[in-house]
């Protein structure tokens, strides 16, 4: 329960649980859970809207156990934000599958928790800072054990865009190297946030 959401938000919260938790593995619920705590904590150092960013955070990998056949099928059958260039890459599919279901199964409408969770893979230009909070949060929760991860969890609560350009640059350079696919979402993430983090580092300079 957060003291800061209504009676009404915490009950939400705890029936949105309830119902991911019949569609996904063990494994991914204490994920779901984990990215759920850390946009918690992201969102109180930030100034971001609890409510909005734990919901987004909890939902975001809704449909990732879903078969992907099903996952690219709600994306083509619903009106959603998704191009041809992202359903190449298959590891978006569950995002956008993500954001159909919150909306058809779920009867969520709040359009910033939605594109939090149709971002948290790919990213995209310009983020606002509840996607931003969701995004870094899935990378960073407590469950993560790549190395360095405990650095990059400190250094989201200075700077998530140092987080979301250090990731989306290491999956960029991933994807290249096995010849796979780059969405053109990824790659305007990419452009977009590194042009940022270079302003401020010459506007630091000098």
């Amino acid at each position: 329960m957060y003291l800061e959401l209504t009676d009404v938000e915490n009950e939400k919260l705890s029936s949105y649980r309830e119902s991911i938790k019949k569609l996904m593995s063990a494994k991914r619920y204490q994920h779901s859970l984990a990215v759920e705590e850390q946009a918690y904590k992201l969102a109180q150092i930030h100034g971001g809207d609890v409510a909005r960013s734990v919901t987004a955070a909890l939902l975001h990998d809704v449909a990732r156990d879903m078969e992907p056949e099903k996952q690219l099928a709600l994306i083509e059958k619903h009106k959603i934000s998704f191009a041809e260039s992202e359903k190449k890459e298959r590891a978006l599919w569950h995002a956008g599958a993500g954001a159909v279901y919150v909306q058809e199964c779920l009867g969520i409408g709040d359009e910033e928790i939605i594109g939090a969770i149709l971002h948290h893979t790919s990213g995209c230009a310009n983020m606002n800072l509840t996607e931003k909070i969701v995004f870094v949060a899935d990378k960073v929760s407590k469950d993560r054990n790549f190395e360095a991860v405990a650095k990059e969890r400190k250094k989201a609560e200075s700077s998530l865009e140092d987080v979301i350009f250090k990731y989306v640059k290491n999956m960029v350079s991933s994807l290249v190297a096995r010849n796979r696919h780059v969405s053109q979402k990824t790659l305007e993430t990419y452009n977009h946030y590194r042009e940022k983090i270079t302003k401020q580092k010459i506007s630091i300079a000098s």
